[in-house]
């Protein structure tokens, strides 16, 4: 009878114990649901490679988010999306999303982390004969895109501050979807062409012409692609918007630390179209012109040098100030928390190991 009893006990014992520990995991898998930030990009471009390295190498995910990222839907923009709530989060230029479009009378999107620091774009000729100067393009037709465009509003930026007056001085072509001005040129038309890349190397790899300056050098810092999202959403998901940022620090601190292959390398499944080679090429001449930005920190005089482009372009329509366009406070906290440094780059800690030893005496190995 004992027994029968006992070895009832230890089936309740044992049933109990499966039933706590399937409640315990059940409740642990609630708990661990990972957050997702719906991202919107207004384009696929190698400017935007700090963003995929993030993804690319996990560093979103060791924050334990899950970031989508699309690219904007046809017919949309990427500040309509963002206003419909069809993304959380936009990677875009503030001068379009913030500064131009539609006059706005509820509050503007905010800029929390800055991505480049300098536009993207270049200006080709076709035979660089001599050194560069504005004054070459009096009298001579630019292809470049709509007046609204974010790189159009910093070539007019340049423009006027090398007194060229755009349509008066020189031609500027403006109605040529962004797929259709490298072609256009090939064929002959215009003496000079705006472009990005890889479209600059391609370009340079057939003989057609030379990228000859750079718009970003010649305009100087200013957010030329930032996270932007509402104020409501920074409000109301601010844990989740501080583990994007630090995401996006580790892959800024990475992309110090490795070469324009080992970046290319990373970030080859966010660019299938593209050889290794082009992105690699790409790579070298946006690290040449100091395109990226080291940390998400927006600075208040980068901004105000992108606001007197836009204003002396004519096409500001939204007057917001720093203090109501860009916050920086998940990006001092990424400063703060986030620390990236490859092993074979870190300082050997004290102590009783050979390593630390070695570097006491300049031993090698």
């Amino acid at each position: 009878m004992r027994k029968k009893l006992f070895v009832l006990l230890l089936i309740i014992i044992v049933i109990s114990a499966l039933v706590y520990t399937r409640h315990i995991l059940s409740r642990d898998t609630e708990e661990k649901e990972i957050p997702v930030i719906h991202l919107v990009e207004e384009r696929r471009t190698p400017l935007f490679i700090p963003h995929y390295l993030a993804v690319n190498l996990g560093f979103f995910s060791e924050q334990n988010i899950d970031v989508k990222t699309l690219t904007v839907a046809k017919g949309k923009t990427t500040l309509q999306m963002l206003q419909e709530k069809e993304a959380d989060v936009i990677l875009a230029g503030p001068g379009q999303a913030v500064l131009t479009g539609p006059p706005r009378s509820g509050s503007s999107p905010v800029a929390f982390a800055e991505v480049t620091r300098r536009n993207g774009a270049f200006l080709m000729v076709r035979k660089l004969e001599d050194e560069f100067n504005w004054k070459d393009t009096e009298r001579r037709t630019i292809i470049s895109g709509p007046p609204t465009e974010d790189t159009s509003i910093i070539l007019e930026y340049i423009l006027r501050r090398n007194k060229v007056l755009p349509n008066w001085d020189v031609n500027v072509i403006e109605n040529l979807p962004p797929y259709l001005r490298p072609g256009t040129f090939k064929s002959g038309t215009g003496s000079f062409l705006v472009v990005e890349e890889p479209d600059a190397s391609r370009l340079e790899g057939q003989g057609v012409g030379t990228a000859a300056v750079s718009l970003g050098k010649e305009a100087g810092r200013m957010p030329a692609a930032v996270y932007i999202s509402r104020p409501d959403y920074l409000d109301s998901h601010s844990q989740e918007v501080q583990k994007l940022v630090n995401g996006l620090y580790k892959a800024q601190q990475w992309m110090h630390y490795h070469s324009p292959a080992e970046i290319a390398g990373a970030v080859k499944n966010s660019f299938p179209q593209y050889d290794r080679s082009e992105l690699i090429s790409a790579v070298k001449r946006y690290k040449q012109a100091d395109l990226w930005s080291p940390n998400p920190v927006i600075d208040k005089n980068s901004y105000q040098n992108l606001y007197r482009a836009v204003e002396t372009s004519g096409e500001l329509v939204n007057k917001v100030p720093f203090s109501k366009a860009v916050t920086n406070r998940f990006a001092k906290i990424a400063l703060k928390k986030v620390h990236y440094v490859p092993k074979d780059k870190q300082k050997p800690k004290p102590g009783l190991n050979w390593r630390y030893i070695r570097s006491l005496f300049n031993i090698n190995d």
